[in-house]
């Protein structure tokens, strides 16, 4: 049995990110479920995917997701190997903070979106004689 006060907070929280980040970066229901890799649509799924594009967007569906006692997953690749886990929660897919990287080569520092793949760093800190140690020059970037 549902519970119908649940369903009710599910449903503020998924209209305040709607209403704070944009409904074109708000999946809800069926495409949500599909986008985590979830493909039974009887099944509970996401409260919402969001796919902000900046900080202030992140740091809208972290308050969003405190506010309303939900958790907040934070996904870099979907569909998800754990689709299982990403039931009943929001699931921030940082896919869209893809800002290029920027390298400070006094600092030695390579700034990046959170979307960034780390080989693209890796590249990017190549091209200024730096490499990142987590990143060796034989991986291939799978």
């Amino acid at each position: 049995m549902v519970n119908p006060r649940a369903v009710a907070i599910a449903n503020a929280a998924r209209a305040d990110l709607i209403d704070r980040v944009g409904a074109g970066r708000v999946l809800v229901g069926t495409p949500a479920r599909q986008r985590v890799g979830l493909n039974d649509d009887n099944s509970a799924g996401p409260i919402a995917v969001v796919r902000p594009n900046g900080a202030e967007g992140v740091v809208t569906v972290l308050k969003v997701g405190r506010s309303r006692h939900f958790d907040v997953v934070v996904r870099g690749r979907l569909p998800a190997i754990d689709a299982e886990n990403l039931r009943n929660v929001i699931v921030l897919d940082t896919g869209a903070l893809d800002r290029a990287p920027a390298i400070d080569i006094g600092r030695r520092v390579v700034t990046a979106g959170a979307g960034v793949l780390a080989t693209t760093i890796d590249r990017a800190a190549r091209g200024a004689r730096l490499c990142l140690r987590t990143c060796p020059a034989f991986n291939d970037g799978a």
